[in-house]
């Protein structure tokens, strides 16, 4: 009787060894076509204080408690970021990115996936990080050639102000 079940249990075993086997090669995943390229926009940037600080008078100062008194009430909420892309002159992606945080005042979080052909494109990319800027503050625009199957990560460098292309 013992044998059966033995059987049995090594059967349900082998059934499962199968299935496994077979769906860890099938179906095939193709992550993109082969005449595509993809852009991947990711990055993290923080946008300028929504409010500049301003100064307690000496009046203002007095009125508090002694371990209370600082000079400057500098509010945390940050502006949201505003990112634009053109490719061959057609908007492509338009976004504003509000800053994460429960205060509001951490950097401003992007990744987008941008499926192209290959090929030879005009890229304008342009950023803006304050609420009260006119026009945009960060600006990139220039060719890019992508071969079949090539993945632009393109970041931006808050120390160097610019964007990157890896």
């Amino acid at each position: 009787m013992k044998i059966f079940q033995y059987l049995g249990q090594a059967f349900w075993y082998l059934l499962f060894i199968a299935f496994i086997g077979y769906f860890s090669t099938s179906p095939a995943y193709t992550f993109m076509e082969p005449d595509q390229a993809l852009i991947k926009l990711a990055f993290n940037h923080a946008g300028k204080l929504k409010l500049p600080c301003r100064e307690f008078t000496a009046e203002e100062l007095a009125a508090k408690p002694k371990q209370m008194r600082i000079k400057f009430d500098c509010p945390r909420e940050r502006s949201p970021v505003y990112v634009i892309m053109k490719v061959d002159g057609k908007p492509f992606f338009d976004k504003v990115i509000s800053p994460s945080g429960l205060a509001k005042d951490l950097s401003s979080p992007l990744y987008e996936r941008i499926p192209l052909k290959a090929g030879q494109y005009h890229l304008y990319l342009g950023m803006r990080d304050h609420i009260d800027t006119e026009g945009l503050d960060y600006e990139f625009e220039g060719t890019i050639t992508l071969a079949a199957s090539q993945i632009l990560v393109i970041g931006f460098d808050s120390d160097l102000k610019e964007f990157t292309f890896e």
